[in-house]
């Protein structure tokens, strides 16, 4: 009976939240993406301990990662390689546009447009 409310606790600590539940959490979109990105099992860990570890913890994740590229690389090859640069040039390209139309997205009133400049008196063509 121990050993099963143990595996409850486990699953318990590892369960999966909806989006609408992990927004209203936090306030913004990286922090959402930082806690979720913490509570992934064994990538949380690593990489909870680069941010709050020892100091030199951040030069092991950043080792752990490129180990575990080239275990991918050595494993899976020239196909690896492929779906690993697609994927990186379509995050590349979202990240931009993201980026570049945040503006677009804007609610409210905008503020940074300049006035319109008040016409002279005089003649108008």
């Amino acid at each position: 009976m121990r050993a099963l409310g143990s595996a409850i606790f486990a699953i318990d600590q590892f369960r999966v939240w909806n989006v609408d539940q992990i927004n209203a959490y936090s306030g913004s979109t990286m922090e959402t993406a930082a806690r979720v990105a913490l509570r992934v099992p064994v990538f949380g860990w690593f990489l909870k301990d680069a941010i709050h570890g020892a100091p030199d913890a951040k030069y092991y994740f950043m080792a752990n990662l490129a180990v575990c590229f080239i275990a991918m690389i050595y494993f899976f090859g020239y196909p690896f390689l492929i779906v690993y640069a697609l994927t990186a040039t379509a995050v590349a390209l979202v990240s931009l546009i993201i980026l570049t139309a945040s503006d677009m997205f804007r609610k409210g009133e905008d503020k940074d447009v300049a006035p319109k400049p008040a016409a002279r008196g005089g003649r108008t063509r």
